[in-house]
């Protein structure tokens, strides 16, 4: 016997199932999930939208990575980081501000860069080079620097620094002198050419060496007189430098600064003084001095990440760890004892604070998870959050969080992934027990990506014109296509020289040497006749105009002088005739075509194939491959700004048809999908099976943008399959919101 079921996606929050959760009818948010659910954006409340599109703001030249830098409202930057340098530009509208040149990165370190902005300043490190202090000093002025360590106000070249002895503990030091220009020599080989420059403590005074004779032998400046000339291992050295390495990650965090792992400490932490960020002297230990500490465990954990939560989270390649504080026990060189709270390791993506929970990419780079502090047990819980979408995520290499508008009010994370190209959205909700992942496409690939103010980022690699681009582009709901523009009507303006001859017969108008020439006026551009004082040049919907009993045209028309008349023609102009004044029989016909209108302005996307919408997002226009200047022309005098970009297909597949009926499982069986019944908002294209819903009526003006779908709309089917799919997408650049999808099926 043949049953009918209905069967409810009321909400798409579940996102994008991976394909072995296709069966798993049993998972209680299977039927707010779909099998595709892609360029969509979830909303809180259950619906997807087509996802917004993105505006262009600059070609950027070279391969980048975008870091927003927020300072006060009016004054917000994007670091565009490259090669040796940093394009500081205008979130606004991509505008070069200045270049900082002169930077210790290569374009292969970039996204292994950790960094941490306190106030105006924004410090960048990297294991393999000096930490890099970039600062802001006026609204359009930054400088670069290396990172330098607060000096002793009384002595000169006394650095507030760490220490630690590499050198095996046996090794001795002796010096030659106790102050001036001296010798160190040790007991055993280890001075290197890097150690040129480094300071190291003899007894706890600091010397700085200035040139090296052997691997036992340095020459070497006196900063603070030494207590003796003894050989002595009571002798250490600066731990960042060329010989050892610089900080792997970095932080601001309990007002103190906190450096992460270097290639020869990978497991140490130092933190600054408190309100001291350059400040890392370990002093007398007392409640407020720079800590120098090293995660208890063991295997060698190379710290990647310091995150500021609650707490103070440490992400290693295979552990997590924090370090408890209260207002009561704040961290203290006393207290600092990390603790150990998993073992998932991370990889090298910036962790994201995202819904009150820290969001980390483990090692292996498939899993993502989140580590929430239970202040009940006083730890940390890390559970994975793509178990459902396992296979809908790849490697990831940049990530960034951001809140929507008024309509999408909870927080988003963002990740790219540079092998795919695409991007992958995270939507969370712990209130609501909501999550999901979202993947993005696009023409090319979503390379880096970050966040001003919550306005989103992208650097994407296009490839145009058969030459490979690296656009910077922000998420825009103003757009509904990718790497998008507004552009505009080109005004055309004509002269034209009028001049009278008689060639027999009488004298006669000629355009230009033509003799009484037919002239095209197109509507909405502008036209400007010189003429014989003796021959009035006018316009007439008539025939030889008031000689044949009709009326000079004067809509749009402006006489200049006694010689000169200047016509913009209005749109719906009727067809025109040119007569003289004076008289009868010199003139012609004047042709009004709708206008032609060449836009102009796309110049980053020369002879790319483009789509066109008005800029209401109610109409698309067609189409169109835009010329080596970027322009294209229109047949339409309905609009004269038109946005273009690329075109991005949202699409949806619902989960397969299963569960039960009369007492057995149907998930298996043949079933007819009777209709889908849609439930739309403020939609202006749809198609399911192929079918476009249709926005117009009969009487509908084929002129103006029809009106919205909202409401609820059947689409009837045929045909028996297995699982009762049908693909949910779009043909046009247009808004498309479905709240909610109900599939009625025959068993």
């Amino acid at each position: 016997m043949t049953q009918k079921l209905e069967l409810v996606n009321t909400n798409f929050s579940a996102g994008q199932f991976s394909s072995q959760m296709l069966t798993r009818e049993d998972v209680a948010s299977y039927n707010s999930g779909a099998e595709t659910l892609t360029n969509c954006i979830p909303h809180l409340q259950g619906g997807v939208s087509r996802r917004p599109g993105t505006k262009f703001l600059a070609d950027l030249g070279q391969e980048t990575r975008v870091i927003g830098f927020y300072f006060v409202d009016d004054q917000e930057y994007l670091f565009c980081l490259q090669n040796t340098q940093i394009q500081v530009r205008s979130p606004t509208d991509g505008s070069l501000i200045t270049t900082i040149t002169g930077c210790p990165w290569t374009t292969a370190q970039l996204f292994d860069i950790r960094y941490a902005q306190a106030g105006d300043t924004t410090i960048f490190v990297h294991p393999d080079f000096k930490m890099q202090n970039i600062k802001r000093t006026g609204a359009t002025t930054f400088t670069r620097a290396d990172f330098a360590f607060e000096e002793d106000s009384a002595t000169t070249d006394k650095l507030f620094q760490p220490y630690f002895k590499f050198a095996d503990d046996s090794i001795t030091l002796t010096p030659s002198g106790t102050s001036g220009t001296i010798t160190l020599t040790l007991s055993a080989g280890y001075w290197a050419d890097a150690h040129v420059g480094v300071n190291v403590r003899y007894k706890g005074k600091q010397i700085k060496i200035t040139a090296k004779t052997s691997d036992t032998v340095v020459d070497a400046t006196v900063i603070e007189s030494l207590p003796s000339t003894s050989a002595d291992v009571e002798w250490d050295e600066a731990v960042f430098s060329d010989v050892n390495g610089y900080a792997r990650s970095v932080t601001f965090h309990s007002a103190r600064m906190c450096f992460g792992g270097t290639k020869s400490l990978p497991q140490h932490i130092m933190m600054s003084k408190t309100n001291a960020p350059f400040n890392f002297d370990d002093g007398t230990a007392e409640a407020d001095e720079a800590i120098f500490g090293q995660l208890g465990t063991d295997k060698v954990s190379e710290i990647r990440h310091l995150v500021s939560t609650t707490h103070l989270l440490i992400n290693t390649n295979n552990s997590e760890f924090f370090q408890p504080e209260s207002d009561n026990n704040p961290i203290t060189p006393a207290s600092f004892l990390p603790r150990r709270q998993s073992e998932y390791g991370s990889n090298r993506v910036r962790p994201l604070n995202l819904d009150n929970a820290a969001i980390f990419v483990q090692d292996s780079g498939l899993t993502v998870r989140e580590i929430e502090f239970n202040d009940l047990l006083q730890t940390f819980e890390s559970n994975s959050i793509n178990d459902f979408a396992d296979d809908v995520l790849s490697q990831f290499d940049d990530s960034a969080v951001f809140v929507g508008d008024a309509t999408r009010i909870e927080q988003f994370g963002v990740y790219t992934d540079h092998s795919s190209g695409n991007a992958s959205l995270y939507h969370s909700n712990r209130h609501q027990k909501i999550f999901g992942w979202v993947p993005w496409t696009t023409e090319g690939y979503f390379w880096s990506v970050d966040q001003v103010d919550d306005r989103v980022f992208f650097v994407v690699k296009r490839t145009i014109n058969s030459v490979t681009k690296w656009f910077l582009e922000e998420l825009s709901d103003s757009f509904t296509t990718d790497c998008s523009i507004s552009t505009t009507t080109t005004a055309a303006s004509t002269t034209f020289t009028v001049t009278v001859v008689d060639p027999g017969g009488g004298n006669k108008f000629f355009i230009d040497g033509v003799q009484q020439a037919t002239i095209n006026l197109t509507e909405g551009n502008t036209y400007i006749f010189n003429y014989p004082s003796a021959h009035p040049f006018r316009l007439s919907a008539t025939a030889d105009g008031t000689h044949g009993g009709g009326s000079e045209f004067t809509t749009g028309v402006t006489h200049n002088s006694s010689t000169q008349l200047t016509f913009v023609v209005p749109t719906d102009a009727p067809p025109l005739f040119y007569y003289c004044a004076n008289h009868s029989g010199m003139g012609g016909t004047a042709n009004t075509p709708a206008a032609s209108t060449t836009f102009s302005g796309a110049t980053h996307l020369p002879s790319t194939v483009v789509r066109a919408i008005n800029t209401a997002k109610t109409m698309e226009f067609g189409t169109f491959t835009l010329n080596g200047s970027g322009q294209f022309t229109l047949d339409t005098d309905l609009a004269t700004v038109l946005n273009v970009g690329l075109f991005f297909a949202p699409t949806i597949v619902p989960v397969r048809i299963v569960g039960t009926a009369g007492g057995g499982s149907f998930s298996a069986k043949r079933k007819r999908l009777v209709r889908s019944i849609l439930v739309l908002k403020d939609t202006f294209d749809i198609t399911i099976d192929g079918k476009t819903l249709q926005l117009r009526q009969v009487d509908d003006d084929p002129s103006l943008a029809p009106s919205a779908l909202n409401g609820t709309f059947d689409v009837y089917h045929l045909g028996w399959d297995r699982f009762g799919q049908k693909t949910i997408t779009q043909t046009s650049a247009l808004p498309m919101t479905l709240l909610a999808l109900s599939r009625e099926v025959a068993v």
